[in-house]
């Protein structure tokens, strides 16, 4: 049986005070600026779509 190594990240829990820091937080935060980000229009063909695969 081969063994296969898998790529560990590094998963930050932002709920728990003091486990990050401003800096990692700053960072994170211009990270989520880049984008991409959705229109209106298709956020809600997205959720449409998603309602009607749902069956609701």
């Amino acid at each position: 049986m081969k063994s296969v190594k898998t790529k560990e990240s590094k998963r930050i829990n932002w709920a728990v005070p003091g486990k990050v820091t401003h800096e990692e937080f700053m960072a994170a935060i211009k990270k989520a600026e880049e984008g991409p980000f959705m229109t209106i229009e298709e956020f809600e063909n997205k959720f449409e779509e998603w309602i009607r695969q749902k069956g609701l």
